[in-house]
């Protein structure tokens, strides 16, 4: 998976695109759960919990783009 977009491990993702996480947190419903920054990259990130809304507004905001 595109490091820029994220990593999942099981119900978790490690979003790095912090313009998706914006849109996300405006929309509602998602669970951010933690932040941190990469240890080589430095990119920061977010995580969230990936539930049923999660999936549905990472759905629409790639329609969006």
């Amino acid at each position: 998976m595109d490091m820029k977009k994220g990593t999942r491990c099981n119900n978790l993702h490690y979003n790095y695109d912090l313009a998706e996480c914006d849109w996300l947190l405006k929309h509602g419903g998602v669970k951010p759960i933690g932040c941190g920054k990469h240890d080589k990259t430095g990119n920061p990130y977010i995580v969230f919990l990936v539930n049923k809304r999660y999936k549905e507004l990472e759905s629409l905001y790639r329609q969006d783009l």
